[in-house]
């Protein structure tokens, strides 16, 4: 089953990445709140006859990889949690005992949005905290490296992105690989 989730709240819909950081820095103000709205979706998709609600893991790109990784930080119990192109810096460490899901980052070397020090700070933070984790980064390649439309934006917003489609396959595989791992299949 597959199920997306609105860490905006209330149907929000970005138009302009000026909206989109405003988006994000209000779901983010209130890390209860936020923590909230994540754990009843994910106690709906619980509930569905379909799922087994102890195997469970999610995917986030971009503001939601940074939404899996800090539920993660946070001891959500999941399995497992992958971030493409995600945020990875925090308020809230990760601390040893707390984290129960495997972790896997992909990461663009040239990710204008994350610097050297966030992830080296992030890789840090995980081997602190004992969290089974993988990042893998793709060296020259900007942020929002999976989505098609990112030479768009490029040209109508002058933002640091671009598409790489082999970044993109590769990323797609490896976390199927991933999964596959976690769930023992």
């Amino acid at each position: 089953m597959a199920f997306a989730l609105d860490m905006y709240g209330d149907g929000k819909v970005a138009n302009h990445p000026d909206e989109t950081k405003k988006f994000m820095q209000e779901a983010m103000s209130d890390q209860e709140a936020f923590k909230n709205r994540f754990l009843s979706a994910l106690n709906y998709v619980r509930q569905q006859d379909n799922v087994d609600g102890t195997n469970l893991a999610v995917i986030g790109y971009c503001f939601g990889g940074g939404v899996v990784l800090n539920m993660a930080r946070m001891g959500v119990n999941l399995k497992g949690v992958a971030s493409f192109h995600g945020p990875l810096s925090t308020k809230t460490l990760a601390k040893k005992g707390q984290v129960a899901s495997q972790v896997m980052v992909f990461h663009g070397g040239n990710d204008a949005f994350v610097s050297e020090q966030q992830l080296e700070d992030f890789r840090s933070e995980m081997l602190a905290a004992n969290v089974q984790h993988e990042i893998v980064v793709y060296e020259g390649i900007d942020h929002s490296f999976t989505n098609p439309d990112a030479d768009m934006f490029v040209e109508k917003y002058s933002m640091p992105l671009s598409y790489n489609e082999e970044a993109d396959a590769d990323s797609w595989a490896k976390m199927e690989t991933f999964l596959k791992r976690i769930f023992n299949r």
